[in-house]
């Protein structure tokens, strides 16, 4: 679909969001949380780039897709130390990426909760009008990547990298602060499944502090509770020592972000240490419940 849009949308009108696309071609925006609303979506925006393609060209699918291939502006591989092979290699697994320069050094870091997805996309033909993919690919030379088990292990990975190698593309962004984002200054337990455990991820005023890995299907252990206890439930709950404004900013954003996707508890909400434990126990002896987004009160 988006290659399709790339091809028959004009440079200037090419959409970047549902919302644009909705807007280009004329069609009432979805809402991209509910999957029938966007299947709607894309039915209706497929039929509308459709009837763009040249009538001569829309036989079948092999003459549109060699009609998008015709259109495409190909990455030139030769300014990089890697080729498409590099590309086929990538799991599709969470992860960090680092971007380097002829120097070695780290332009861009950058996380994913699909590696190859996402590393893919800033070689696809549509992505070179991108004003910051153009500024990597100036600079690009070589690339690596490191897989994460979680894609919240990827965010925190993410950020560490940051703070240590000091990418400049990913410091000319500057993170500014927006008011109203879900996770700000919370205290929030984030539960992430992991086969038959579970990752907890103790967020503090709205900073990472603590993770534990917990079996599905039992009570919190002990050492869980002390944490809570410690973390939450202590005399110190004030902000924790280390954590830079834009780190917190980071977290908030992807927070907010996967809100509806994510399972947490907040420690805020629930009030009581007991009322935590009770919410916490529920989502861990609930060992299906956590694929899928679930609330317990």
């Amino acid at each position: 679909m988006s290659a399709l849009a790339a091809r028959a949308l004009p440079r200037k009108s090419r959409p970047h969001r549902p919302e644009d696309m909705a807007s280009t071609l004329n069609l009432s925006p979805p809402d991209t949380e509910e999957p029938a609303s966007m299947a709607r979506f894309l039915a209706g925006a497929f039929e509308s780039l459709l009837a763009m393609v040249p009538s001569d060209r829309r036989h079948s699918p092999e003459e549109i897709e060699h009609w998008i291939e015709e259109g495409a502006v190909k990455v030139d591989f030769s300014r990089f130390a890697f080729g498409r092979d590099l590309l086929r290699r990538v799991p599709e697994l969470p992860g960090v990426y680092l971007m380097r320069d002829r120097a070695g050094d780290v332009i861009y870091v950058g996380k994913a909760g699909n590696l190859r997805r996402r590393i893919r996309s800033y070689f696809a033909p549509r992505a070179l009008g991108d004003i910051k993919v153009a500024r990597i690919h100036a600079q690009l030379y070589t690339m690596e990547f490191q897989t994460c088990e979680t894609e919240v292990d990827a965010l925190l990975l993410e950020m560490r990298m940051i703070r240590d190698f000091r990418p400049a593309i990913n410091l000319q962004a500057e993170i500014h602060e927006q008011p109203g984002r879900y996770g700000r200054g919370r205290n929030l337990l984030l539960l992430v499944p992991t086969g038959k455990r579970a990752r907890v991820y103790f967020l503090k005023n709205g900073a990472f502090v603590a993770e534990q890995s917990v079996p599905l299907g039992s009570s919190p252990s002990k050492k869980v509770c002390a944490k809570i206890r410690a973390l939450y439930f202590g005399n110190r709950r004030d902000q924790p020592e280390g954590v830079d404004g834009w780190e917190t900013e980071i977290v908030a954003r992807w927070i907010s972000k996967h809100r509806r996707r994510l399972n947490f508890l907040d420690v805020d909400e629930a009030g009581t240490y007991e009322s935590v434990l009770r919410q916490l126990g529920a989502y861990l002896k609930d060992s299906g419940g956590l694929t899928h987004k679930v609330y317990y009160r």
